[in-house]
C-alpha cells in the first residue's frame, strides 16, 4: 500500500529549493511507493512537479511529517551539504533509504514556459544574455550585506559587455544600482524562476538565487552548470553551501571567528527591532562590515565572472553582436530602449530636466510647471529608478492638461519634462536622457529643488511608516550597510551641490526653494522669470495620487493643495527617535540649513529655535566614553 505523506517547512525559498531534491530522491529510491504533498510559503517552486499529487489535509491515511534539517548542526565538521539536510531527516523519519541522486534542488518548466520569451526580451525587443544580479537581502540576516558600492563596481567594469538585471524582493533590502535593469519588486516567484531560466548567470550572497542558479535549467546550454558567482564571507561553511560549478568567495580558515568553519551569526550590527537576531551579532566589524565580507574585494568578483566569460562562446557577451548591436547593449546597461535604435524625430521647444529628493514636492512642481507652458506637453517620471524608457511612452499624469494636450515621447511637443528622484544634480547628468532618445530640444533647462530637512525627513519618516513594507517607502530612509537609516547623509550631500549652484550660477540651471515656492507668490514669479516662462497667478493646487501623495494628508486637499500645512509637518515627530536622530547626528544638518535658507522664513526660524546647535567641543577636551554597542547603534 502506497504511504500518503504530507510535508510540511515554512522557511524562505532557499529551503524550499532544498526540500524539492529531497522529495525527488525519495520517489527516485522508492518509485510507486509514496504518494506525496507538501505544505510551504512558495508553491511556485511546485508547479509542474511529477513527485508532488494534491492530498487532503483531514484524510485519515495521510502522514504529516513537519520537515527539518537538524544536519545544519553538522555543518562545519561533516562532509554534508546542504542537500543532504532534508533527504537525512526524511530518511529516518520514514525508516528507508534515501540517497542523494543530482547535486541540485529539482525545478520544473513547463514546455509553454519555456516557450516564453524573457521579460528582457520583452522589454527590449531583442534576445540579449543577461546576468542577475542580488545586491541586498533580508533585514534578518544583514551579515550577509556586501558593500553596495563593491556591487556598483562590478557592473560598471562590465559596462558594453553583460547587461545585469537586479532583483530583490520589495519587502527587503536591495539599494538602487545605476546601469542595471531594474527589476527589484517587479517579479513573484515563478516570474524569478522563468528569470533564471533565461538567464545566462547570477551574482549574489548566500540566498535562494544561489540555490535556484543550480536547480532551473540552463536554457542557453541545457545540462552545463549556469555561472554562479556567490559573495559568501565567513558565515556558512564552504561544504554546506557551494555547488558545483559556481565560484563561492569565502574566508572560511582566514579569520580567527571562522577559523573552524562558518559562524553562523545574523546581524553585522543590532537593528533594535525587539529581533533574537539582535544577540546574535558580528564579532569581527571593519568598519560597517563584516571583516570576512570586507575582505572580498569588487576585482574578486570581476574576476571570477571574467574567468567565466573566457572559456564562453562569444555570443554569451553582448560586445559580440554586430557594431549596431554593440552601441543598442550599451544603452541597455545605462538605459534601455527599444530593439533598434532609433533617433527620436521628435522636436521639443522646452526640456525641463528636473532633480530632486523624494517628498520635496517636486511632483507639485512640476505639476505646476507644466501648467506654464501652452502646447503639448511629454513628462516622464523617475528616470533613474526605470529600467525600459520607450520612445512609445506615454506620458505620466499631468493633471492640470487636457488629454488631450498629453502626447507621447516620440511626437513633436512644446514641453518635454523629466525628473531624477533621489540623486545630487551631478549625478543625474551621469543619467539625464540624450537626445536619440528624447528628440531635439530648442532649449534644455535644468530644474534642482530642495526642500528644508526638518519637514523633509518628517515627510519621508510618516510615509514610511504608513507603508512599511513597501519597497519604495524603505528607499526613503537611505538606510546604509548597519540598516541603520541614513537620509540625512543623503540630504547632506544633495545640499551641498545645491549651497554650490547658489554660489556658483550655471546658465540654464534653475534652483527652486520648495518652501519659498511654496509659500511665496513673489518667488513663483521670479521663477517664472528664470524659466523664462509666463507667470501665472496660480496657487499649489494638486496633490498628485501617482507620488503617493502627501504622507501626512494622502490626496485629502487635491484641488487646495495651498490649504495643506506642510510648512509643520516636523511638528508631528519632534519627540520621534528617529527623526531627531537625523536631524541631530551630523551637525551640517543644521549648518547648511542656515546657509541655504538663510532664515528668512519665519516659520523656519521658529523650527531652528527647537534645534540648537550643538557647541563644538573644544580641541583636548575629554571624551565621554560610550559602550560600544550604544555606539555601534548611532
Amino acid at each position: 500500500m502506497q504511504r500518503k505523506l504530507i510535508l510540511k517547512n515554512f522557511l524562505s525559498p532557499g529551503d524550499i529549493v532544498m526540500l524539492t531534491a529531497a522529495v525527488r530522491d525519495l520517489h527516485r529510491a522508492h518509485p510507486g511507493k509514496f504518494i506525496t504533498d507538501v505544505r510551504t510559503p512558495c508553491g511556485d517552486l511546485w508547479l509542474n512537479n511529477p513527485y508532488i499529487t494534491p492530498l487532503k489535509d483531514d484524510d485519515p491515511d495521510v502522514e504529516v511529517i513537519p520537515c527539518h534539517y537538524p544536519m545544519i548542526n553538522m555543518s562545519n565538521t561533516g562532509a554534508y551539504h546542504f542537500i543532504h539536510g532534508f533527504t537525512r531527516f526524511l530518511s529516518e523519519a520514514l525508516g528507508v533509504p534515501i540517497p542523494v541522486t543530482d547535486f541540485k534542488g529539482d525545478i520544473h518548466l513547463s514546455p509553454q514556459e519555456k516557450s516564453w520569451m524573457s521579460q528582457i526580451h520583452e522589454m527590449t525587443g531583442t534576445d540579449i544574455p543577461f546576468w542577475i544580479v542580488v545586491a541586498g537581502g533580508k533585514n534578518d540576516f544583514t551579515i550577509k550585506w556586501w558593500d553596495h558600492q563593491r556591487w556598483q563596481e562590478v557592473v560598471d567594469h562590465f559596462r558594453g559587455r553583460l547587461t545585469f538585471v537586479q532583483v530583490g524582493d520589495k519587502n527587503h533590502s536591495h539599494t538602487t544600482l545605476k546601469r542595471v535593469i531594474d527589476l527589484r519588486g517587479k517579479t513573484d516567484l515563478r516570474q524569478l524562476v522563468r528569470l533564471v531560466y533565461h538567464s545566462d548567470g547570477i551574482i549574489s550572497p548566500v540566498t535562494s538565487l544561489m540555490h535556484l542558479a543550480a536547480a532551473v535549467e540552463f536554457r542557453r546550454n541545457p545540462g552545463a552548470f549556469r555561472p554562479c558567482v556567490v559573495v559568501a564571507g565567513g558565515r556558512e561553511p564552504n561544504q554546506w553551501e557551494a555547488y558545483p560549478g559556481h565560484q563561492f568567495l569565502h574566508t572560511i580558515g582566514m579569520l580567527s571567528c571562522c577559523a573552524m568553519g562558518g559562524c553562523w551569526r545574523a546581524r553585522t550590527l543590532p537593528l533594535g527591532d525587539g529581533d533574537e537576531k539582535d544577540q546574535s551579532l558580528c564579532t569581527n566589524l571593519s568598519g560597517t562590515l563584516p571583516k570576512c565580507m570586507d575582505m572580498i574585494s569588487s576585482s574578486d568578483v570581476i574576476r571570477s565572472i571574467e574567468l567565466y566569460l573566457t572559456g564562453q562562446p562569444r555570443g554569451s557577451q553582448n560586445s559580440a553582436q554586430t557594431d549596431d548591436l554593440v552601441t543598442l547593449k550599451e544603452k541597455q546597461i545605462q538605459r534601455p530602449i527599444p530593439r533598434k535604435r532609433i533617433i527620436n524625430p521628435a522636436a521639443n521647444k522646452i526640456e525641463l530636466r528636473v532633480v530632486g529628493m523624494r517628498r520635496s514636492g517636486c511632483h507639485a512642481i512640476i505639476d505646476w510647471l507644466c501648467s506654464l507652458y501652452p502646447g503639448k506637453v511629454c513628462f516622464i517620471n523617475d528616470v533613474n529608478h526605470q529600467g525600459i524608457i520607450e520612445n512609445t511612452r506615454r506620458s505620466d499624469a499631468i493633471t492640470k492638461r487636457a488629454t488631450q494636450d498629453i502626447c507621447k515621447l516620440d511626437e513633436s511637443k512644446d514641453l518635454l519634462v523629466h525628473s531624477y528622484e533621489d540623486v545630487t544634480y551631478s549625478q543625474a547628468i551621469e543619467e539625464f536622457l540624450t537626445p536619440d532618445t528624447t528628440g531635439t530640444s530648442g532649449e534644455v533647462i535644468d530644474v534642482v529643488i530642495i526642500r528644508n530637512p526638518f519637514n523633509l525627513f518628517a515627510s519621508r519618516i510618516k510615509q514610511w511608516r504608513n507603508d512599511p513594507k513597501n519597497l519604495w517607502c524603505i528607499e526613503l530612509l537611505n538606510r546604509n550597510l548597519k540598516g541603520v537609516p541614513a537620509m540625512d547623509l543623503a540630504w547632506i550631500k544633495f545640499a551641498q551641490e545645491y549651497l554650490d549652484l547658489l554660489k556658483n550660477p550655471r546658465q540654464n540651471v534653475v534652483l527652486i526653494n520648495y518652501d519659498e515656492w511654496f509659500s511665496s507668490e513673489k518667488y513663483r514669479s521670479t521663477v517664472c522669470s528664470f524659466l523664462k516662462a509666463p507667470h501665472q497667478k496660480n496657487k499649489p493646487e494638486t496633490v498628485l495620487g501617482y507620488g503617493f501623495g502627501s504622507s501626512f494628508d494622502s490626496e485629502e486637499y487635491n484641488g487646495k493643495a495651498d490649504q495643506m500645512d506642510v510648512q509643520n509637518r516636523w511638528k508631528h515627530l519632534m519627540s520621534d527617535k528617529l527623526f531627531n536622530l537625523m536631524i541631530r547626528r551630523d551637525q551640517r544638518v543644521l549648518e547648511l540649513t542656515k546657509e541655504i535658507f538663510t532664515l528668512r522664513s519665519k516659520s523656519l526660524q521658529k523650527i531652528m529655535k527647537n534645534f540648537p546647535s550643538q557647541p563644538k567641543r573644544k580641541s583636548g577636551a575629554a571624551k565621554k566614553k560610550v559602550p560600544n554597542r550604544q555606539s555601534n547603534r548611532q
